[in-house]
């Protein structure tokens, strides 16, 4: 038995990614002697992965972030100041930002797909997410949906003079001349005012 001393941690994972990698090789290349037929038109790839030990109560974690972006505004935070409130709520896990990119166990995924459907019902499906940021990508589609369902869904009347949508007034106004004039509505898109034909708009109401 050795007893050699490493830099660091990281040291001591590549050391043993190292070590698993040519164990890997070694078994791969003696089945390839012995079960040649086994390997005929096919390539193997040898990789293996060291991870540091977490401490006790870190699973919980991946679960405490998708709370924080289900909260008020929370998607509109960013992963780091999520990850910053995280790392200062639990000093003793060293937790970075990097915790968006690391691969959600299955019993996580679980925890946090009942935790999304308890709050968004149906709708809060995150299956095939397989890292905390894919989560939150999902989250924010979901909401993007959710929103704009929200926001048709509401009573529109269109009178000689305007086009009332919800709470929202939109005046009508006459562009072009002769038999070219037309009416529309001007709606503000991106810090800029675009003009809606109002025969376009009604034809898109009555389903046409």
């Amino acid at each position: 038995m050795t007893n050699k001393k490493y830099a660091d941690t990281k040291d001591r994972l590549a050391k043993i990614e190292e070590i698993g990698k040519q164990g890997a090789e070694e078994a791969l290349s003696k089945a390839k002697v012995s079960d040649p037929k086994l390997f005929d038109g096919l390539v193997s790839v040898t990789q293996v992965k060291a991870y540091k030990k977490k401490p006790k109560g870190y699973s919980k974690v991946s679960l405490e972030a998708v709370k924080l972006i289900l909260m008020c505004d929370g998607l509109n935070r960013t992963q780091k100041s999520i990850a910053d409130e995280l790392a200062a709520k639990h000093h003793e896990f060293g937790i970075t930002p990097r915790i968006w990119q690391r691969p959600l166990p299955n019993y996580e995924w679980k925890a946090i797909q009942t935790r999304v459907r308890g709050d968004l019902g149906e709708k809060g499906d995150v299956s095939g997410c397989k890292t905390l940021s894919e989560v939150r990508k999902r989250l924010i589609s979901i909401n993007r949906q959710v929103r704009v369902e929200n926001e048709f869904n509401k009573k529109i009347f269109i009178t000689k003079d305007s086009v009332i949508i919800g709470k929202a007034t939109y005046p009508i106004e006459s562009k072009g001349a002769g038999k070219y004039k037309y009416s529309v509505i001007r709606v503000a898109v991106g810090g800029k005012r675009q003009a809606i034909r109002l025969d376009a708009l009604e034809a898109l109401f009555a389903g046409k």
